[in-house]
């Protein structure tokens, strides 16, 4: 009789239902940022469901399930350093949730998410500034938080890609099903 591998539910529905949410909304509204006319409210309207997304995110990182919280992958800043040399050494441990640079990843792009809505609000509304920045300095900033997008959405794929081959398990598979192999 061959051996049964034992899975451990990780990811609660809230939390791939917002990965998947979130990774569209945030794709459309970076593809759609150089629509002009009637087009340029699915910008806006992306943006705003990308930040009503990372809100509940952020709500659900205080009182969601086990590995949807905060407290479950933030660490302090030693960690972070001792996971990346263990990394570089290829002796990182595995992590049933997120391991600490995933973590921060979440974390980074829901900052990201809430600053490029925010700015859009209020570029949206003619006549408002933020913090005493202006229209143009407003627009900017969006573009520059834009980039950001452009940079770390990539390194999360490559993250989740060396993480599934080095621990040899599918982590998209896992935020689709929600379980992953036990420990």
């Amino acid at each position: 009789m061959a051996d049964t591998i034992r899975r451990v539910k990780i990811w609660d529905i809230l939390v791939r239902l917002f990965h998947w949410s979130f990774a569209l909304a945030i794709t459309f509204a970076w593809l759609s940022h150089e629509w002009r006319g009637p087009g340029r409210e699915w910008h806006e309207w992306l943006g705003y469901a990308a930040l009503t997304l990372a809100g509940l995110r952020i709500v659900w990182g205080f009182v969601g399930t086990r590995y949807a919280r905060f407290g479950d992958f933030l660490h302090f800043p030693m960690h972070y350093f001792r996971y990346l040399g263990q990394i570089l050494t290829g002796h990182e441990k595995r992590y049933l949730g997120h391991n600490p640079l995933g973590g921060l990843m979440v974390v980074a792009l829901l900052l990201l998410a809430v600053a490029a809505g925010v700015t859009g609000y209020v570029l949206s509304h003619r006549g408002m500034t933020l913090f005493g920045l202006g229209h143009r300095d407003l627009e900017h900033w969006h573009g520059l938080i834009g980039d950001a997008f452009v940079v770390l959405v990539p390194l999360h794929i490559l993250g989740v890609v060396w993480e599934s081959v080095r621990h040899r398990e599918n982590l998209v598979g896992a935020m689709i099903s929600g379980w992953k192999r036990a420990e």
